[in-house]
């Protein structure tokens, strides 16, 4: 048989290149010396939900949305204040000047008298306690005693207040006045369902990197098992020409199809390499002191789901339980809220204002003064209404208006979301459904490459094929175990990502996310 210049060229360049290459896979094995470590797709969900930083601040948001409700819910505790002040007070001493008239002469003379003041000493000590509650009314109570002495005379005077406003039209209404409570409550909803969310996406990337470990694994076997068929191939043709069954030139393609392969490994190899790098990131193993040098080795194997259920029978458990769902009605509800706040705060300012004072009658002593108070014996009260109303008010109608758009804006997104949950859940099933006639069609493949190599290589061994003719069906079945190995894994990843169209990939997996304060457990450890 003649062979083409060019490509007995090829061939040589490609061997010239073999030394090299066997080198290289003795030197560079996946983790030179590394601690192997067996890993099931369970734990590495668990370290990833345990030990992932970003999840980890992810965790925190909850806490601080519920810091927040605390802080909006500070606006209806009490506050008491107590005032003492003390006072010394001197005056100067009065003047007063008579004038006397002599009857007979008619003359007049000026008297000046000086008469002094005594100075007086003060003591005055309130306390007071103010509230706002949930309907917006607002009250205090405040009490008052003070106490005057002045030339050896004692003074007191005591009075109990009360005073209550509450809105009538504008900040009136549960809604209204607890409107920060209620929008912070929303956000910390929102902050929980978006964890779950956080977890979900974890775990998609975690699940995806453990497949691509095992897809990376499973091919550098693939190529070795090509190595080896190569290899085979070249001692059968070494043994065939020193038996002058077979020419010279032919162990030219068999030698550089082991050097081909040798080089694959190192492709793959690498590959292994760098799926484990990305698992150990996402799973915080690269954490550990020696993370990055082990070597790991995934334990599970990928799986074939029975049939799955039609699209639109599983729509209704998504627009259920998926958390982008769940988040874009609570921030459905926040902006109707927001709306009803804008809509209260157009309203005129109506407040009904009441007042009750229980005092004394100026008394000698202290005990006086309390008795007068507790017997109502000098009550006074008042009542009053406070209107205030802002003339165009374009301020709250602008905002009012910027409220209702934003509600309709939010009502167009959800029904946005609703038809793209529909298509990432049909695109779900179909591919589901395609991966799974693709494992199916690979296999028949693979087992259709595996005898078309096995008659190739009879048809070989008697003279009627060449080795180039063998190389080519290795290859057509190298491939096909290829394709055998990415549809499966293919098919894993379409099932976490039915999962997710679906809002089930937590409970499938009987995983329950709750915020923590990772420093705070540590602290309670060390403590």
């Amino acid at each position: 048989m003649r062979v083409s210049v060019r490509f007995i060229t090829v061939l040589v360049a490609c061997l010239s290149t073999a030394a090299i290459c066997v080198e290289t896979v003795k030197a560079q094995p996946v983790t030179p010396g590394a601690q192997a470590m067996t890993l099931s797709l369970e734990r590495a969900r668990q370290l990833a939900l345990e030990k992932n930083y970003t999840f980890r601040a992810q965790v925190l948001n909850p806490l601080i949305s519920e810091a927040q409700v605390s802080e909006r819910l500070g606006s209806f505790d009490p506050t008491l204040r107590a005032n003492v002040d003390g006072s010394h007070t001197a005056t100067p001493n009065q003047i007063s000047v008579t004038t006397v008239v002599d009857t007979v002469t008619g003359a007049q003379q000026q008297f000046v008298t000086s008469t002094p003041i005594p100075s007086s000493d003060g003591l005055e000590g309130s306390v007071s306690l103010s509230k706002l509650f949930s309907y917006g009314t607002q009250t205090s109570v405040s009490a008052r005693s003070s106490w005057v002495t002045r030339s050896n005379t004692d003074s007191w005077n005591s009075r109990l207040t009360l005073d209550v406003t509450q809105p009538l039209l504008k900040g009136f209404g549960r809604d209204v006045t607890m409107g920060g409570v209620l929008l912070a409550r929303n956000s910390q909803e929102q902050s929980m369902i978006q964890l779950e969310q956080n977890a979900f996406e974890t775990i998609i990337a975690t699940e995806s990197a453990y497949w691509n470990l095992v897809l990376a694994r499973e091919q550098l076997e693939v190529a070795k098992l090509a190595l080896d068929a190569a290899q085979q191939l070249l001692d059968r043709s070494k043994a065939r020409i020193e038996s002058g069954a077979q020419a010279q030139y032919e162990l030219l393609s068999a030698e550089a199809e082991v050097a081909a392969r040798q080089q694959e490994i190192i492709q793959r190899q690498a590959a292994v390499g760098q799926a484990q790098d990305e698992l150990k990131r996402l799973t915080g193993i690269a954490q550990l002191p020696i993370g990055w040098a082990i070597d790991i080795l995934p334990t599970e194997q990928p799986l074939v789901a029975t049939r799955v259920a039609a699209a639109d029978s599983l729509l209704s458990m998504a627009l259920r339980s998926r958390p982008d769902v769940r988040v874009a009605e609570q921030q459905r509800d926040a902006r109707l809220l927001s709306l009803r706040l804008q809509h209260n705060a157009r309203m005129p300012s109506l407040n009904a204002t009441g007042g009750l004072t229980l005092a004394d009658g100026s008394p000698r002593s202290y005990s006086k003064s309390l008795d007068e108070i507790v017997t109502v014996e000098y009550p006074s009260w008042n009542v009053g209404l406070q209107l205030s109303m802002p003339i165009g008010n374009r301020s709250a109608d602008g905002q009012y208006r910027q409220a209702r758009l934003q509600v309709r804006q939010t009502e167009l997104a959800f029904q946005a979301l609703q038809l793209k949950v529909h298509q990432e859940l049909r695109d779900a099933v179909r591919t589901v459904e395609s991966t799974r006639e693709q494992i199916q069609a690979a296999e028949i493949t693979v087992n259709l490459r595996e005898a078309d190599l096995n008659n190739q290589q009879e048809r070989l061994r008697l003279g009627l094929a060449t080795n180039y003719d063998v190389l080519l069906k290795e290859r057509d079945l190298a491939d096909a175990r290829r394709s055998l190995l990415q549809a499966q894994i293919s098919h894993q990843k379409a099932i976490v990502n039915l999962q997710a169209a679906t809002g089930e990939l937590l409970e499938v997996r009987g995983i329950r996310v709750q915020p923590r304060d990772d420093e705070n457990d540590e602290s309670n450890g060390r403590g």
